[in-house]
């Protein structure tokens, strides 16, 4: 697959986790469900900072 789109499918996936965090504890299964994304693209092939960019995304594009 196409590391744009996996990319982009993880962030979307990510980013609709946090919409829906409406509390603490749904924002910490957020963060944490992100953390397991961030490691699955890592192994997908993306370095760190990638994995990392793409969550600081999907994190941020919850707050408007």
């Amino acid at each position: 697959m196409d590391k744009e789109l996996v990319l982009y499918n993880a962030i979307t996936s990510m980013a609709d986790r946090y919409k829906g965090a409406l509390t603490p504890e749904l924002a910490l299964g957020a963060d944490l469900y992100a953390v397991k994304i961030k490691k699955q693209l890592m192994k997908e092939g993306f370095t760190e900072p990638e994995a990392e960019a793409a969550k600081r995304q999907a994190k941020a594009s919850n707050k408007v």
